[in-house]
C-alpha cells in the first residue's frame, strides 16, 4: 500500500518509465547500448568512386567543359576587343567626317568670296573700260 501511495504522488506513468516495452509510456527510456569495440566502431565510408567505366567519360566531359569555357572566355575577350576597336574607328570616322564638313564649308565660303571678288573685278573692269572709252573719244567741239 505504501508503494501505491508513492505511485499516486509520482503519477502512474513514472512507474512505467522503468519498463521500456510499456505501450502507455510516451517517452520510452533508451535501451542501453554496449560500448563499441575499436574494431566495431563505425568509420565513414570513403566517397563513392565512379565506376571505372564512367571515369573516362566524366573526365572527358570535364575536359570538354573546360575547353568550351576557354573558348567562351576567348570569344568574350575578342568581342570586347572588337567592340573597343569599332568604337575607336567610329570616333575616328566621326572626326574625319566633321573635318571634311568644315573643309567643305571653308571651300564654299572661299568660292563665294571668289565669286564676289570676280563680280567686283568685272564691275571694276567695266568701269575702267568706260573711263578709257571716254578718254579716247575726241573732245567735243565748243
Amino acid at each position: 500500500m505504501e508503494d501505491q501511495g508513492r505511485e499516486d504522488e509520482r503519477g502512474p506513468s513514472s512507474s512505467c518509465r522503468h519498463d521500456p516495452l510499456s505501450p502507455t509510456d510516451p517517452t520510452p527510456a533508451p535501451s542501453p547500448q554496449p560500448s563499441p569495440q575499436p574494431s566495431q566502431q563505425h568509420t565513414p565510408e570513403p566517397p563513392q568512386q565512379p565506376s571505372p567505366r564512367s571515369t573516362p567519360s566524366l573526365l572527358g566531359k570535364r575536359r570538354r567543359d573546360d575547353e568550351a569555357n576557354e573558348v567562351l572566355r576567348q570569344t568574350l575577350y575578342e568581342s570586347r576587343r572588337l567592340a573597343d576597336l569599332t568604337e575607336a574607328r567610329n570616333r575616328q570616322d566621326a572626326a574625319f567626317q566633321q573635318s571634311m564638313l568644315e573643309g567643305m564649308r571653308d571651300v564654299a565660303a572661299a568660292v563665294q568670296a571668289s565669286n564676289g571678288q570676280q563680280e567686283l573685278l568685272i564691275q571694276n573692269l567695266n568701269l575702267l573700260t568706260l573711263i578709257l572709252q571716254k578718254q579716247l573719244e575726241p573732245p567735243a567741239p565748243h
